[in-house]
């Protein structure tokens, strides 16, 4: 799976990015080992609130047009990542159960 990291107001540290490799994309591309490489893109928007940490944003596309879009706002970053990749998992799954009934 390739997602490409929009980065507002902040600049990500290597060890964010492996956070994102590890927990986030490592997992979904379980989900969708299936699916074509050209249909395993998604963007990322991530960014640095004054008051109140990070807010992610995450857009994917997937086979049949389906959109899956999920945004999470967190004051820590790993903890923003886990609740987005959560509801990104649960879109992800509804999907497949649609499309195999």
């Amino acid at each position: 799976m390739e997602i490409n990291l929009v980065v507002n107001d902040f600049d990500l540290t290597t060890e964010q990015a492996k956070t994102i490799r590890d927990k986030f994309e490592a997992k979904l591309d379980r989900l969708i080992s299936n699916y074509a490489p050209d249909v395993k893109e998604a963007t990322m928007t991530i960014t640095k609130r004054t008051r109140w940490g990070y807010k992610l944003k995450f857009t994917m596309t997937l086979p049949k047009n389906e959109y899956i879009h999920a945004d999470a706002v967190s004051d820590s970053f790993e903890t923003g990542l886990v609740d987005l990749r959560e509801k990104i998992e649960s879109q992800i799954k509804k999907y497949k159960d649609e499309i195999r009934t």
